[in-house]
């Protein structure tokens, strides 16, 4: 009988009929449960076939719970089951039970190394990173604590020993627990209106042992009335401020918590703030917020949508001692609006709009690329926050890029022009204005990769490599990159250029509209299935992101391309993934929960531990605090001209593979994890390695999932590396003296 069985699973496997083979597998094991190791592989494919089929089934949810019960009955211990049913529970958008999957797949007995990678993007999806650098701010948490005691104590002086308190947008509670911990009057009132956030804060309270004195109100301040405070409160405490203070709401928040929900004499922190801006000189600004004609080959200026007086996001934020090359301030600061958060006519003027202008000395003559901005909050009248360049707080700078550069000479005045509209801080530079009608909107990583010589020059070279192997009559675009695309139609005067943009944003789609209208050798395809049943003799792709990440999309597009089209040829050929061990306290900042000395004892690590940020981009290594306890290392090469069998379901390695590498430490430290970079590799001696700084390529680093593992020098280390579908995951397997 159980012969009868594993022949029609693997029957109905092979007939693409994945639900007919898990009924028999799931026969056979119940049956015969020493079977299970040796039928996990097979168990596992028609389970994800399974799951796939009822991906968009309607009222599945039970039928996936009863499977789900039965596999976990089976496979106890295999994190890889509850991984497939977290995929399935995250693609039907329940991420609360697709967390609860893959958190669980994680700490199996035999855990699953994709739930990993899963759990890490999940929660990059759902928790901002910024919540780490808030919650490791020891500074701005005492200053809070402090704050919230004063006032508290403040508040109970003058009303019979009661201070009822609401936080607004309580994030992780962690403002929540500080105010009941302070002697507020329970219960303390959380209003979060992300439901993530409420079940995490809810979380942080019990493990304080404060659920009774916490309640966690799950929406918008707006939408609360006084009967849900049972009456009105004595203290307000938001940290509502983003890099330019006003950006997340925070007056809209107040005045309307001043006017129905806080007593006449009750009080607001922060208690008030002033915003302060400079005109900075920053070349890495103007790479990836201008394109001008000579070197786009337009007529028109590509800007972001950063640098438009009009746009609905004024500021992009960063931090500044952060990017390369640099900056110079070429005037002093300047405090150029004020606010009193205690003052409902301070917040009814702010709320409505206004706009004003400054004259500004220059004090440094340079080049000016953008006015900088960023606040000072008097938490109380002592107790002062303030978020400038090179302050170790977690707030990063307002940042306006001017359209135009504008060059400024010492002791000449500017006119700065400030506004509030739309609950948003406004600036720029009279001078330094454009008329839109010269204007092309578009994306940062567009105009940075236009801007980048190194990556057209080498992709140039490329080209001429290949075409002086064998000609390129037709060649497949699917680099995603105007730039890429320029230097196709330059390299290959005589080629046709078949440019795909499926996946690039709209705004980027408008560029090639825009640069290659008139050329009758590029025709642009919205996507893959629009192209042509005619022979291609190259495709050339561009997979890794501006941020320093392998890019899975591109390659699976490669992979399509060359199984349909019979393409040999790619461009670039390979890509060699390359590593470092690095010991790195700003990594971990940023990408996790640390020390509760760090939240004034508050206990927030256990709640926000599965949420940790263990992939973070965008690294400018330049400025990038690290050590590395290795040498940069080859831990995997992807070979993009691999044969391919058209008629097998397996993927090719360039999508999945893994390897082990071993690696000799040469400065001793916690390995605190992996930085990531690539070399791009054509069929000259012509690479592109994203760690060299001459292009405008970032990085990437991975946090170990337990980084504290002490390396001595001399030691040996094995690192596994796994890709699939351009996701790497690293795990440090071992490490020998």
């Amino acid at each position: 009988m159980v012969k009868f069985s594993l022949k029609e699973a693997r029957r109905a496997a092979s007939e693409d009929d994945p639900s007919t083979a898990l009924m028999h597998y799931m026969g056979i094991i119940k049956a015969l449960p020493t079977k299970a190791s040796s039928l996990r592989q097979e168990f596992l494919s028609a389970l994800g076939g399974h799951l796939r089929q009822l991906r968009h089934s309607e009222n599945c949810e039970t039928d996936v719970a009863q499977i789900l019960a039965l596999s976990r009955e089976l496979y106890p211990h295999c994190g890889d089951v509850l991984n497939a049913f977290g995929e399935w529970w995250f693609s039907n958008g329940h991420t609360s039970n697709a967390a609860d999957c893959f958190l669980q797949a994680v700490e199996a007995a035999e855990p699953s190394i994709d739930a990993q990678r899963n759990l890490a993007n999940l929660g990059t999806h759902l928790v901002d990173q910024w919540h780490f650098r808030m919650l490791n701010d020891r500074a701005r948490n005492e200053a809070y604590a402090s704050a919230i005691e004063y006032f508290v104590k403040k508040q109970k002086e003058a009303r019979n020993g009661e201070c009822r308190v609401l936080d607004i947008g309580a994030g992780s509670g962690l403002l929540s627990v500080m105010a009941s911990r302070a002697g507020a009057s329970s219960p303390v009132f959380a209003c979060e209106h992300d439901q993530l956030m409420c079940s995490l804060s809810r979380r942080v309270i019990a493990d304080n042992q404060l659920r009774d004195n916490i309640v966690v109100l799950p929406r918008n301040s707006h939408d609360i009335t006084p009967a849900d405070l049972n009456g009105k409160v004595d203290l307000v405490v938001t940290e509502l401020m983003d890099a330019g203070f006003f950006g997340e709401g925070i007056v809209s928040a107040v005045l309307d918590a001043k006017r129905r929900l806080l007593n006449n004499t009750g009080a607001v922190i922060p208690n008030k703030a002033e915003i302060l801006a400079a005109v900075v000189e920053c070349a890495a600004i103007a790479r990836d917020h201008i394109c001008l004609p000579e070197t786009s080959g337009s007529h028109k200026v590509y800007v972001s949508k950063f640098c438009m007086d009009d746009s609905d996001e004024p500021y992009t934020s960063e931090f500044v001692t952060d990017l390369k090359g640099g900056f110079r301030l070429l005037t002093e600061p300047t405090v150029v609006y004020s606010i009193d958060m205690q003052s409902s006519e301070d917040l009814c003027r702010t709320k409505e709009g206004f706009s004003t202008s400054f004259d500004l000395r220059v004090n440094a003559s340079g080049v000016a690329h953008a006015v900088i901005a960023w606040f000072r909050a008097y938490l109380t009248p002592d107790i002062v926050l303030e978020s400038p360049p090179g302050s170790a707080l977690c707030w990063e700078q307002a940042i306006f890029p001017l359209p135009t550069s504008l060059n400024l000479s010492l002791g000449e005045s500017t006119e700065l022009n400030v506004a509030i509209r739309d609950n948003w801080f406004r600036c720029s530079l009279q001078r330094a204005s454009i008329d839109s009608s010269h204007c092309h909107v578009t994306n940062c990583s567009t105009i940075a990769l236009m801007n980048d010589k190194t990556l057209r020059t080498a992709v140039e070279k490329w080209l001429r490599s290949a075409t002086a192997f064998r000609p390129i009559a037709q060649v497949l675009d699917c680099a995603r990159c105007p730039s890429v695309t320029r230097a196709l139609s330059t390299t290959l005067p005589d080629a046709f250029i078949l440019t795909v943009v499926e996946g690039v944003p709209p705004e980027t789609t408008s560029v090639y509209a825009d640069l290659f209208a008139d050329n009758s050798k590029i025709s642009i395809h919205p996507e893959m299935d629009s192209l042509p049943a005619a022979a291609i003799d190259a495709v050339i792709c561009l997979p890794i992101t501006h941020s320093g990440l392998l890019c899975g999309d591109s390659l699976q597009q490669v992979a399509f391309t060359r199984v349909r089209h019979r393409i040999d040829r790619v461009i670039p050929s390979k890509i060699v993934v390359r590593a470092a061990l690095i010991e790195s306290d700003q990594l971990l900042n940023r990408a996790t929960v640390l020390s509760s000395a760090n939240t004034c004892e508050v206990h927030v690590r256990q709640a926000f531990g599965p949420f940790c940020a263990h992939l973070q981009q965008d690294i400018e290594l330049t400025t990038f605090k690290h050590r590395r306890l290795t040498d940069e290392f080859d831990a995997m090469m992807l070979d993009l001209e691999e044969a391919l069998d058209a008629d097998s379901n397996r993927l090719p390695r360039f999508l999945r593979q893994s390897a082990s590498v071993d690696a000799t430490v040469k400065t001793e430290g916690y390995a605190h994890g992996v930085l990531v970079s690539y070399e791009l590799h054509g069929m000259c001696d012509d690479a592109i390695n994203t760690a060299d700084g001459g292009n405008c390529f970032n990085v990437s680093a991975q946090l170990f999932p337990k980084p504290d593992c002490f390396l001595v020098q001399g030691q040996v280390v094995s690192l596994h590396c796994s890709m699939y579908n351009g996701d790497l995951t690293f795990e440090l397997k071992h490490a020998d003296v």
